[in-house]
């Protein structure tokens, strides 16, 4: 595997980790959404209960939030997918370089913030990045070959 693919790759994960949060995130509103509608109808609060058939704006609700949750499960086998194919070549880097890839592609930091969090310069998380894919990029093409 290239030192392009293994970014793009990386790349990937940090956007599939994003999608999965928006997931997160429109599932909470939905619930909310809910939630002030229920308190308005004297419901039950829970989302599923079957009583709100007949209930145009309540099994539209019900409806989106199935809808949400099936494609959050999904987003998140694929998160779990990549994040296995990687984890034992991540865990083959230095701890410094662990922390940037960690940090950048999956806890979705800023390089700033790394800097920050980190205590390293710009460039010295650059070059670990850098040094972090070539040794990810090496180790997956091991495990191709295997």
């Amino acid at each position: 595997m290239t030192f392009t693919d293994t970014e793009e790759m990386l790349k990937s994960l940090r956007a599939l980790g994003a999608r999965v949060a928006r997931h997160r995130h429109r599932i909470k509103n939905i619930n909310e959404d809910f939630a002030c509608i229920n308190s308005a109808l004297g419901g039950d609060g829970t989302p599923h209960a079957p009583s709100y058939s007949g209930n145009p704006k309540m099994e539209n609700l019900i409806n989106k939030l199935h809808k949400e949750e099936q494609e959050h499960l999904k987003a998140l086998d694929e998160l779990f997918a990549m994040e296995d194919k990687l984890s034992q070549a991540i865990n083959t880097l230095s701890p410094e370089e662990q922390d940037v890839i960690i940090g950048m592609y999956m806890d979705r930091f800023s390089v700033n913030k790394l800097v920050r969090t980190l205590y390293m310069g710009q460039k010295t998380i650059y070059r670990r990045r850098n040094s972090a894919i070539k040794k990810i990029s090496e180790k997956l093409t091991e495990e191709q070959e295997k």
